[in-house]
Parts: structure tokens; sequence; C-alpha cells
């Protein structure tokens, strides 16, 4: 389980904090600073596959208070497929990774794209999520990113979904 600040103002922000449950899936965290908002949530690669959990915003209360965030539901995600290719039809090389993330979480989840460059994971509806694919000499940029110059980007609906991403020479 990790939990992080929501504010992550390099002068205030602690980094995340991250800690195994016992037997029985309780954890708790001690010392967490007064007074701040976190976003918590189960660790994904501590998943199956196909799961997925919430994010739980947590207030922290005064200095030696106990806050109890209740049961967090582990759940079957919406399968995610995608495919990262190259504008000028060459291959992807080798090893090449993709990094995706939820908005306001500290949980990026690594694929290795096979030989076509494809990969797959599961999400949460809600769940908006950003890519990172680097590969020298090639930027993500055109109509699969928001912004034109930034990582593409995915809100996911309840069905499943597909996501290319184009990099561009």
């Amino acid at each position: 389980v990790c939990i992080v600040q929501k504010d992550r103002n390099c002068e205030t922000f602690l980094g995340p904090q991250i800690i195994g449950t016992d037997i029985d899936g309780k954890f708790e965290f001690s010392n967490v600073p007064a007074g701040d908002f976190w976003s918590l949530s189960v660790v994904r690669d501590s998943l199956a596959d196909n799961c997925v959990t919430a994010s739980v915003p947590v207030v922290s209360a005064a200095a030696d208070s106990e806050t109890n965030i209740g049961d967090i539901i582990v759940e079957d995600g919406v399968r995610i497929d995608g495919q990262v290719r190259l504008a000028d039809g060459k291959s992807i090389p080798p090893n090449t990774r993709v990094i995706f993330s939820r908005d306001g979480d500290w949980d990026p989840q690594v694929r290795t794209l096979d030989a076509n460059g494809r990969f797959q994971f599961a999400a949460r509806p809600g769940d908006h999520l950003e890519f990172t694919v680097r590969v020298p000499g090639y930027s993500a940029r055109g109509e699969n990113t928001a912004g034109g110059n930034s990582d593409p980007s995915l809100s996911v609906t309840g069905e499943t979904k597909t996501v290319e991403i184009v990099l561009f020479g």
C-alpha cells in the first residue's frame, strides 16, 4: 500500500511511503504528518494482472490521532490493449518499455513491449492515465496527445479500450 501527498511542492513533499499488509490485508502507516491531503492506493504490481483498486483520498488529522479508511476493494479492471508504433514504419527497438501512471497516484506501471510494440494491462473506470515511451530520435506529438507535445493520455470508461501511441522521428 502506498500513501503520497497530493501537493508535491518540492519544499514540502516527503515522497511516497510504501508498506506491506499483514496476513489479513490490514496495514497501518505511522508518523504521517498532520493537516495534509494524501492519496492512498494499493501498489498495482502487488495485485493480479487484471485487478485494480480505487485511490482513497485521505486527510491526515491532528497529531497522535488515527484515521480509519475502511476496506479497499479489489476488483476486476477494464482491459487496455495498447500498441506503440513508429510513424516511419521502422521496428520498435527490443526491450522498449511503456510507463503509465494514474493521475494523483504514485504507482507507475511498466510494461515491456513485445516485438510488435504491443502491451496490455488493466485499469479502473474513471482512471485518467498518462503514457511515457522513449525511443531515441522519436517523440510523441500530434493526434494521440492532448497538448501537441506532451505524452499520450487516456480516460478509461467501462469497456475494453485500445490505445495507440505513435512516435514521430
